[in-house]
């Protein structure tokens, strides 16, 4: 499978548009993904994109009190929604820094979530 990269702001009315769309973010950028995939709210979920949440348990910028909340609803209404929570780990941990460890571990998280999918081989290159 061919994966392009592109913005979709930079489609015009007559591009071809790729048959599988992906949305992630971090931080806001997650929430902005969400309304992308067109989840509807957190009360009326009903349908929904197969979605992916990793999130520290020390995070206080956004506790995973929420997410969890978000991903019992998913799960019973039968939608994907794996919610990967990490111990100890605080905002923004996943970010690239230091030893790139915690980045690694999410980038593999996500191929084995993708791949689970049938979108890809796990085969991620993450130390």
């Amino acid at each position: 499978m061919e994966l392009e990269v592109f913005r979709p702001k930079d489609w015009k009315a007559d591009d071809r548009r790729p048959a599988i769309v992906f949305f992630s973010g971090g931080s806001a950028g997650g929430h902005l993904a969400a309304c992308c995939g067109v989840i509807p709210g957190l009360d009326e979920i009903k349908e929904g994109e197969p979605t992916l949440i990793m999130v520290g348990d020390a995070d206080t910028t956004t506790p995973p009190g929420g997410v969890k909340d978000f991903a019992k609803k998913m799960k019973k209404q039968n939608l994907a929604c794996q919610l990967e929570i990490y111990p100890g780990q605080k905002h923004g941990f996943f970010n690239a820094r230091g030893d790139n460890a915690n980045y690694w571990k999410t980038v593999k998280v996500m191929d084995g979530f993708l791949a689970k999918l049938g979108y890809f081989k796990e085969d991620s290159q993450a130390p």
